[in-house]
């Protein structure tokens, strides 16, 4: 893949595969089961986070990536510690 200076790295360089990743699906099962003790429905997480519940859905089923603000949005409405949120990602690269 030929990138141009000063381009943005590609998703796979940061995060791994664009789709389905590991990473991928242990954040989304993170959100699912925030959501799940937050006591609230895909629709109604969705809607405190100023996203749509489609991609609420694709998120917890690890096949997409949030934005920085996304995610930020989401841990604000599930009052969790963004940190604590990741760190899980990190401990399983190995």
């Amino acid at each position: 893949m030929t990138r141009v200076v000063g381009s943005p790295l590609p998703a796979s360089e940061i995060c791994g595969e664009h789709s389905g990743s590991p990473r991928q699906f242990e954040l989304g099962e993170r959100i699912r089961k925030s959501r799940d003790e937050a006591g609230l429905s895909q629709e109604v997480l969705a809607l405190k986070a100023g996203i749509s519940r489609t991609q609420l859905t694709r998120l917890e089923a690890g096949r997409g990536n949030p934005t920085i603000h996304t995610l930020c949005e989401l841990v604000i409405v599930l009052d969790v510690d963004i940190g604590d949120f990741l760190a899980h990602l990190q401990e399983s690269e190995g």
